[in-house]
């Protein structure tokens, strides 16, 4: 089957590669949601040379509204609007004389354009239209008749609320569902209902519209996963005490390690030293941090004798800080993985997490399917990451996710580390050693 992209890469992914051609989808929400945005982005991303793309407006928006809102896009193309796309308004014809002549006037367009691409914007408003349910039904019929003879890619734009979904004829007529929302704060979502007899990922996932468009975070259990190898390459951390720590566990590539305590007791400093680790043995490493910033991480590096900012500046390792306030939880994951593949990250430091679950505003189940999910893909992807963490609820969950869990307390100058999963007996206590 072939796929219609809809110039958003990970809209693409839930879709399994984009809308089936030769379709029609209903693309569903609240004013304001990004119907038309996401109808237009379609139309740019896919007209080529010889393709054209009939946009029709009924009752709602007239075509010069249309196109204005449309003009501060970046994939907003004025010449290929005015010579591939054919706008029309069928408002006059509509007022005039009800339902009896739009499908004449849609059979028209598609005899005499020849579009590879129709969207009709306000499908909705045309059942005000009809005499009764049986007539629309009827109505609609035809309609859909109509885009199947021409084999032509459709998309119907209509205002609907997620519970009216159920029952609208136009739904039960298209073939695809996708359904935009937003919520009392403003944040905006996207979810697929239907795609025909094709599969596509779930669930909600999070949107925004900027100047590039309509641009989504998939889930991140959506997220398209690496092959797991059966190949286990052991893990090594040559640096005391956590050498005989990671050699008594048995770790592997791709392990989770956690260290839990309270301020002051080594987390963050055990984490440089596990990023420098990897760095000697020519392991890139990388560090998020939701707290520090690298200037406040370059002092603490200065203790376990090595420069972090050159590190980044050499490009042994990345650093990123991202404030928790208001961070979406998907997209930060996904912003983690892509940090990693870009830059080759095999060691990764993520450095008081118990931030950002302080700073979560969602439920507490949607966060547990966050760390679950988290956890997979880091080790999926074969990635040995460290966590250091205070406390939270969500203590008990991390410790049973991770491979490794010490817990870390300080008394005056010496630390101490006790291994609470993983090793039957591990302990340290006396100083930080240096790298």
């Amino acid at each position: 089957m072939n796929r219609i992209s809809t110039g958003s890469k990970n809209l693409d992914i839930i879709l399994s590669g984009g809308v089936p051609s030769d379709s029609i989808t209903l693309i569903a929400g609240p004013a304001g949601s990004g119907k038309s945005v996401l109808a237009h982005q379609i139309f740019f991303s896919n007209l080529k040379e010889g393709f054209r793309g009939v946009y029709l407006t009924t009752l709602g928006e007239p075509v010069y509204k249309v196109i204005k809102n449309m003009q501060s896009f970046e994939f907003f193309d004025p010449i290929m609007a005015a010579h591939s796309i054919d706008y029309e308004d069928t408002g006059f014809l509509l007022s005039k004389e009800g339902l009896k002549k739009f499908n004449d006037f849609v059979s028209y367009t598609l005899l005499n354009y020849s579009p590879s691409f129709y969207c009709i914007d306000g499908i909705d408003r045309l059942k005000y239209l009809s005499g009764d349910i049986p007539e629309f039904e009827s109505f609609l019929y035809d309609l859909t008749g109509l885009f199947s003879a021409y084999h032509c890619t459709t998309f119907w734009l209509g205002t609907f609320t997620e519970a009216q979904i159920p029952l609208s004829h136009e739904a039960n007529s298209c073939d695809n569902l996708i359904y935009l929302s937003m919520d009392e704060q403003g944040g905006r979502s996207l979810k697929v209902l239907k795609l025909g007899r094709s599969s596509f990922i779930s669930g909600e996932n999070r949107c925004t519209i900027n100047e590039q468009g309509i641009r989504v975070t998939p889930k991140l259990f959506s997220t398209v996963r690496p092959k797991r190898s059966d190949e286990k390459e052991p893990f090594l951390w040559k640096v005391e005490p956590f050498q005989e720590f990671v050699k008594n566990a048995g770790l592997s590539k791709g392990a989770a390690i956690l260290i839990q305590g309270e301020p002051g007791t080594g987390k963050t400093t055990a984490g440089l030293r596990f990023i420098a680790d990897g760095i000697e043995q020519g392991e890139k490493g990388g560090i998020v941090s939701f707290k520090e910033d690298l200037s406040d991480l370059s002092g603490l590096s200065q203790f376990v004798n090595y420069d972090l900012e050159s590190r980044v500046e050499k490009g042994e390792a990345s650093f990123w800080f991202q404030s928790p306030t208001d961070m979406n939880l998907d997209e930060l994951a996904l912003r983690i993985m892509q940090m990693a593949r870009q830059t080759g990250t095999g060691r990764l430091f993520i450095n008081d997490l118990h931030f950002l679950f302080r700073c979560y505003s969602g439920s507490p189940s949607e966060a547990m399917r966050y760390i679950y999910s988290l956890f997979q893909v880091f080790k999926l992807a074969r990635l040995t990451v460290l966590f250091s963490y205070g406390n939270s609820p969500y203590n008990d969950v991390l410790q049973e996710l991770c491979d490794l869990v010490l817990v870390s307390s300080r008394k005056e100058e010496d630390y101490q580390f006790n291994a609470l999963k993983g090793v039957k007996h591990g302990r340290f206590v006396g100083k930080m050693p240096s790298v």
